[in-house]
């Protein structure tokens, strides 16, 4: 028996490191649980430094819903919005919404769920342009960004012209480790060709449903994408890279499991 392992305790020692690091290694749930709740114990007791930041959260909230009415508003409503927002001259505005369908609420739509409508009034509500018009007109004027989702069916095959960052891979196929999604989920093109880009609103939730992390990159139908958070104006390159974690360039954000990062 070598002489480092001659001394009292240290088989049992070098016995329960290994079994530690095999736990570690497999990382079964308990132990997930057991590093997110003291990830969260940590935040507490020592919380990150706060950096006040030049951004504003608009809300949709009860009070909001009382005043104009239950979700979801039309979208001549949200144009309003969009406008009023607008009046302040934020350099972009990143909405987390997708507008998938078109307005229920349009005027040519009511047509169609009142049929009992006058025949003179149907003809005057037929003349009137759909709502997606108001509120893409409000996003032509403020830099915006809209949310993409994910979805288990295929999208039409156009939603016409739209502005993405510029994505440039670097070293491995970074695929196998991000998020995957078999569609993406945009907004009805007339909306598209108002902003000035798109963005995933997708979260990755730990194993007990709290987002603490967020995807630096996801991918659906084998295409890379940013979250909105990313992909606001103005347009640049962004570079994934997959490979040894030494040779990461100076000033490059690590990352953990699925592209996410804390």
């Amino acid at each position: 028996m070598p002489e480092i392992l001659r001394a009292p305790g240290r088989v049992s020692a070098l016995f329960v490191l290994g079994i530690l690091i095999l736990v570690r290694v497999r990382n079964p749930g308990f132990v997930q649980t057991f590093a997110l709740h003291g990830f969260d114990r940590q935040q507490q007791i020592a919380p990150r430094a706060y950096r006040p930041l030049p951004v504003a959260i608009v809300a949709i909230d009860d009070r909001s819903l009382s005043r104009y009415g239950q979700w979801p508003w039309p979208r001549t409503l949200l144009g309003r919005l969009v406008r009023q927002i607008a009046s302040g001259q934020p350099r972009v505005i990143g909405v987390d919404i997708i507008f998938a369908e078109p307005d229920r609420m349009s005027p040519g739509r009511l047509i169609d769920t009142r049929p009992d409508l006058p025949v003179a009034l149907a003809h005057e509500l037929a003349l009137l342009p759909p709502n997606e018009l108001a509120l893409a007109e409000a996003l032509k004027g403020v830099p915006a960004v809209l949310g993409i989702g994910a979805s288990d069916e295929a999208e039409p095959a156009s939603r016409g012209p739209s502005r993405v960052p510029i994505i440039r891979e670097s070293g491995g196929n970074p695929r196998p480790f991000l998020a995957t999604y078999p569609y993406f989920l945009r907004s009805v093109p007339e909306l598209i060709a108002s902003a000035r880009g798109q963005g995933a609103v997708l979260d990755n939730p730990d194993a007990d449903g709290i987002t603490r992390r967020m995807p630096l990159f996801v991918v659906g139908q084998g295409q890379l994408t940013l979250p909105v958070i990313d992909a606001l104006p103005p347009p640049r390159t962004i570079l994934p890279y997959a490979g040894p974690e030494e040779r990461i360039p100076r000033g490059w954000t690590p990352c953990y499991g699925m592209g996410r990062s804390i």
